[in-house]
């Protein structure tokens, strides 16, 4: 049996929630149609029984099945004591395809179609999808504040990958929580979180696990989400797989997976609020919030950077 670890929490603000270090991603294959929903809702259950409060999920992900997912997932909760994160930005058209609109119309209905899905009258933590810096104007800030006087959402933040945007973010009050792209493979996202950090930012390490790149098995599928997500990497993460093998050469530690290593690579930097990861196994489930646990030697954390 995986022996897991206790799971730390951080706070923010004044709020009394109770955010766990690891956070659980409601999208991908885990929403995926052709993903059994019995096993999806199991995971989501168990990953409360053990002490896991963040899950985050969007309106695109899936194919738009993830929302209503993750809704039925946690009915019946406490859902008071959980930070239910979604997005806002990118939406699926009529024509099933993905399309990016941040104007007042388009986000009033996203976030109330993401109410009704998620059966939430608040929701908790709302990020922008991949905003352009352009886009970061007055009148989106005011409709931000507009969703706060409503009674629509508690927290604000940005989801984002493209470090100029991030930058400017330090520099605008109204968002709470900055998500961005930290793993073994973005090292060098680390004096960029700091930045973020200082300005009073929590921060949340997204592709926390870099997408199990590293795995000697990842290229020998042995379940249809294994395939899904190696379509995925060879159609959008193609330039990190060499930096993958680097990583990899590193092996285990000790008895400790290199994934969880991965994890606990984030986890080192006491900078990040939460880092989140994807799974469609328990088992997988259960190894990641064990490396809660995993206290990594200084020598390997700066081996890794160095990668």
């Amino acid at each position: 049996m995986i022996r897991t670890s206790r799971i730390k929490y951080r706070t923010y603000g004044s709020s009394s929630i109770r955010i766990s270090e690891v956070g659980l991603g409601c999208a991908s294959a885990w929403g995926q149609p052709w993903f059994d929903e019995k096993e999806a809702i199991a995971i989501v259950r168990r990953a409360i029984e053990l002490g896991i409060t963040v899950f985050d999920t969007g309106p695109s992900y899936s194919r738009g099945n993830a929302e209503p997912r993750l809704a039925k997932a946690i009915k019946g909760v406490e859902t008071e004591k959980l930070l239910i994160s979604t997005k806002v930005g990118t939406h699926i058209g009529s024509n099933n395809k993905l399309h990016h609109d941040l104007g007042r119309q388009a986000i009033l209905k996203s976030v109330e179609a993401s109410r009704r899905r998620l059966g939430l009258d608040l929701i908790p933590l709302l990020y922008l999808h991949g905003p352009r810096k352009n886009e970061l104007s007055s009148q989106l800030i005011d409709t931000l504040t507009e969703l706060r006087d409503r009674g629509w959402v508690r927290w604000l933040g940005v989801n984002s990958f493209d470090a100029e945007v991030l930058k400017s973010i330090a520099d605008i009050p109204i968002f709470d929580v900055v998500m961005l792209d930290y793993n073994v493979l973005r090292a060098y996202r680390e004096p960029l979180i700091t930045k973020l950090s200082q300005s009073g930012k929590f921060i949340v390490a997204g592709s926390a696990i870099a997408n199990h790149l590293y795995t000697p098995n990842f290229f020998w599928p042995k379940s249809k989400a294994d395939m899904w997500y190696l379509l995925r990497a060879l159609k959008n993460y193609r330039g990190d797989f060499f930096h993958a093998r680097e990583y990899a050469s590193l092996g285990a530690f000790d008895v400790w997976t290199t994934a969880q290593v991965a994890l606990a690579f984030v986890l080192y930097n006491d900078k990040v609020g939460t880092a989140i990861f994807g799974t469609t196994r328990l088992q997988h489930l259960e190894e990641n919030i064990a490396a809660c646990g995993l206290d990594l030697p200084n020598i390997l954390v700066e081996k890794i950077r160095s990668l």
